[in-house]
């Protein structure tokens, strides 16, 4: 079966690895309004916090085993190694602050240790990320100072003003979180391939009923929904790159049937993989 070579998988545990000055990473709001689903948001974690600002529109975004709506003019806090995603249908805005561990241990703040809450409002940490956002627009001398200088005014009050009393509210029971942490690295390895529930419950430890049972109650989806949704993204990225034909890609992610493939595709990204190639092409 043909594969991806492994500098184009995208790893659904994110090691951050950034070099420069400042060690941060800030995404301003898209333009309009983004539909967000496991179609197109993988369900991951990191080291690092991070911090969405919700400009227009909600979301559900979950984190490990809990799910928080979230609305314009709030602040959502993903704590550190934290698995979540983001599920919008309306389609929403927001700013997007990580904080890696190591930067902000740098300033004597240590992220593993600490469970901030998980969403609020505060107009002071929405000014900076509006702050973020007009300091990247703008660029030129010193940009790379007025920057960090708002992102540590930011955790200072984040500091501050938002650290839960009591963190075990907060987090969710380890093991399941890390059954479905140790599933999602076997799919992102392995979804290419045609493995059985039975396969999957096998090489992760666990019975199929356990494993499943449990995926669907932290992730909101079963593994064959995020074995598809995975599938369906890595066509996508060949598809717009132009590497292959459509057979070609259905092939190469995992399906031995066209039809099928074209069934699977259109309910997740939204249209069929004939006219994502199109575009890609012009």
């Amino acid at each position: 079966m043909a594969r991806l070579p492994d500098e184009r998988r995208t790893p659904f545990y994110e090691n951050h690895e950034l070099l420069g000055n400042p060690p941060f990473i800030y995404h301003t709001p898209n333009p309009t309004p983004e539909i967000i689903s496991p179609a197109n948001f993988d369900c991951h974690w990191h080291e690092g916090i991070e911090l969405l600002g919700f400009v227009d529109g909600s979301a559900d975004v979950t984190c490990d085993a809990a799910r928080f709506a979230v609305h314009a003019g709030q602040i959502m806090v993903i704590n550190s190694n934290q698995l979540h995603t983001v599920d919008s249908a309306a389609g929403c805005r927001y700013h997007c602050l990580i904080l890696e561990h190591d930067y902000c241990a740098a300033h004597g703040v240590d992220i593993a240790g600490i469970y901030f809450e998980p969403v609020f409002a505060d107009g002071e940490i929405m000014n900076r990320l509006v702050r973020l956002q007009q300091e990247s627009e703008r660029g030129g001398a010193f940009a790379a100072l007025r920057t960090e200088a708002q992102v540590l005014m930011l955790l200072a009050q984040l500091c501050s003003a938002h650290i839960a009393v009591n963190p075990a509210e907060g987090r969710a029971a380890s093991r399941p979180i890390e059954l479905v942490k140790k599933t999602i690295l076997f799919l992102n390895e392995h979804y290419r391939e045609t493995l059985s529930l039975d396969e999957i419950g096998s090489a992760i430890g666990f019975s199929k009923y356990h494993l499943c049972r449990t995926f669907r109650a932290v992730t909101g989806q079963t593994v064959v929904d995020m074995i598809h949704a995975r599938r369906c993204r890595s066509a996508q990225n060949m598809l717009l790159r132009g590497d292959c034909t459509v057979s070609e890609c259905a092939e190469a992610c995992g399906y031995n049937s066209i039809s099928y493939f074209t069934r699977q595709y259109r309910r997740l990204i939204g249209e069929p993989p004939s006219e994502t190639r199109r575009r890609a092409h012009g």
